[in-house]
């Protein structure tokens, strides 16, 4: 194998590689807004969760008291 087509074989292994990057990136944005929405919504259930364990209390105590 010559010099040249030594070189051309590496420009070409190296173009392959830098594609594949560019995929794994916009696969890890991908992934990384997916976590962000769940995280999201994770906090948005925890919080009714909280809402509704207060109001059950509040119910509680009002009819505890009568």
């Amino acid at each position: 194998m010559s010099l040249q087509q030594y070189n051309s074989r590496l420009q070409f292994d190296l173009e392959t590689v830098n594609e594949a990057h560019k995929r794994l990136e916009t696969e890890k944005a991908t992934i990384v807004e997916s976590l962000s929405n769940v995280r999201g919504h994770n906090k948005a259930l925890q919080d009714q969760l909280l809402s509704l364990k207060v109001s059950y209390i509040c119910i509680f105590f009002s009819h505890s008291t009568k």
